[in-house]
């Protein structure tokens, strides 16, 4: 993780701003720049990346290595809704995912939430096995293909183009 992570969740009473963080700082209301950089960004991954998880509410998108992961409190709002908490940031596959996992946990503790524990997991499941995925071998796989089809045409094209001695 080269950024910090950033947070956002509802405030339950459904009247009071919500509540946003950015690594260990939980953000004012006055933070509205910083504020607005949080919700730009889960915005960017929510909308431009690829599902990886979605699972009883559980959720984790990632766009490039930006990721953006949706759980859910286990209280409710007032209106009797699940609350959710949104945690973005970079994970690279060097990264420990036990990191993001307890990140979460503590920004759900610092406003006073617990989280779905099956959500946790789910979402701990999939960053492991994302952990587990070479980054570089569908690149390298797609740089040898291109390779040998631009040796193919160039063989193709010029005869004895492989027979140069």
């Amino acid at each position: 993780m080269i950024r910090p992570l950033r947070f956002k969740a509802q405030a339950l009473d459904n009247t009071s701003p919500d509540h946003y963080q950015i690594g260990d700082e939980l953000l004012t209301v006055e933070d509205q720049a910083q504020r607005r950089q949080v919700t730009n960004m889960i915005s960017e991954v929510a909308r431009n990346g690829t599902p990886l998880l979605k699972a009883g509410g559980a959720e984790l998108i990632f766009q490039h290595r930006d990721f953006l992961a949706q759980v859910y409190s286990e209280q409710r709002d007032h209106a009797g809704r699940r609350a959710p908490i949104l945690c973005c940031g970079e994970f690279n596959h060097s990264d420990d995912p036990q990191a993001i996992i307890q990140a979460i946990i503590g920004f759900a503790a610092k406003i006073g939430r617990t989280v779905d524990p099956g959500h946790i997991q789910a979402i701990r499941d999939k960053f492991a096995k994302s952990k587990k995925k070479s980054p570089t071998l569908p690149l390298a796989v797609g740089i040898g293909i291109a390779l040998l089809l631009a040796v193919l045409m160039l063989s193709v094209r010029h005869p004895g183009f492989l027979h140069r001695g």
